[in-house]
């Protein structure tokens, strides 16, 4: 999964892009896509305006097949999202943001030369979420009830959500890239296969 923004004059897409310094604002639109591996085709894409963040895509993932194993970069990182994710059977790779804060939970031995560490790692989310009132809801809901149209209301939700932390060294050996995966069992996906997974989205 990934996106790419497509710059466009202003007569295109009126209003769409940000404000730059220059005063000369030109449109741009976004593509979302989804590539599936194995056929080399995409089996979803949306556009959107520039400015939308790819976050917002994330609830098409849903859509996907039962058991589909979901690569994307850190611009897709939420971490109440992904344990619904987990929940519901779906299993992912991404990059870890440098400034992720998460308690490590446990360490694994490396057997693979070019991984650094395995571990599992717990973070801590505090969001506000915004979902429809429910029928009972609406019946206690001061004010006049709309027509059309849904309700919703923001609601604070807090918890924590445990995975995977993958590093790996570079292949010229001077760095080092850091992942996260929900697929918890080494028998299942060794270190080394998480991150082949997300070398192959570049083919994106």
């Amino acid at each position: 999964m990934d996106s790419t923004t497509i710059s466009l004059f202003s007569q295109i897409l009126r209003g769409t892009g940000r404000n730059p310094n220059n005063g000369k604002k030109k449109g741009d639109i976004k593509a979302h896509t989804i590539i599936a591996e194995d056929i080399d085709l995409p089996v979803f894409v949306d556009f959107t305006a520039g400015v939308v963040h790819d976050h917002e895509l994330m609830k098409r993932l849903f859509d996907l097949p039962y058991g589909s194993f979901i690569a994307f970069d850190m611009d897709y990182t939420d971490y109440l999202l992904w344990k619904q994710l987990d929940g519901a059977g779906y299993r992912f790779v991404c990059r870890l943001k440098d400034n992720a804060k998460f308690e490590i939970i446990e360490w694994r031995k490396c057997p693979e030369k070019d991984i650094i560490a395995d571990q599992i790692i717990e973070f801590t989310y505090d969001k506000y979420v915004e979902r429809p009132l429910t029928e009972d809801e609406m019946s206690h809901h001061r004010g006049r009830r709309p027509r059309t149209g849904v309700v919703t209301v923001k609601e604070r939700v807090q918890g924590t959500y445990r995975c995977r932390r993958i590093v790996r060294r570079t292949d010229d050996g001077k760095d080092s890239v850091e992942f996260v995966t929900n697929v918890l069992d080494p028998k299942e996906m060794s270190a080394e296969q998480i991150c082949e997974a997300y070398r192959r989205r570049w083919t994106i």
